[in-house]
């Protein structure tokens, strides 16, 4: 019997704490989904805003691309302007420059704008290798 009293009387020196501890260890459950979807929600918002500047980098390397068509030089002296304006741009958009991955992209629009804008000779050129 004295046990029981012995218990009841540090239940009743401590109810605060118990109280406090218990109100933490029902809400914990809420406070770590609050913050594992707080991470999510970042994350997402991280990788749409990649995409996001990876189509603006998209779009200005095909721009990039055209102007550098304009410019009196070799190919090889256009796609290094090319190169160098992407390089920039990666940096102000936050995103990681691979030149591998740019030159492919630089490539695909040099391609892009011979299809589009082939000459005559150039159109049965292709016609005759096809």
């Amino acid at each position: 019997m004295d046990n029981i009293i012995k218990a009841y009387n540090w239940v009743l020196e401590n109810w605060e704490k118990i109280v406090t501890l218990a109100s933490v260890i029902i809400a914990l459950p809420s406070i770590i989904a609050s913050i594992i979807n707080a991470i999510r929600k970042k994350k997402w918002a991280g990788v749409a805003s990649l995409l996001e500047n990876t189509a603006k980098l998209k779009t200005a390397i095909e721009d990039y691309v055209k102007e550098a068509e304009k410019l009196n030089a070799n190919g090889a002296i256009k796609k290094e302007v090319v190169l160098a304006k992407a390089r920039t741009l990666c940096v102000d958009l936050g995103i990681k420059y691979d030149e591998k991955k740019i030159s492919d992209l630089i490539e695909a629009a040099i391609l892009l704008s011979k299809t589009v804008n082939a000459r005559d000779k150039d159109k049965q050129n292709n016609n005759q290798a096809a």
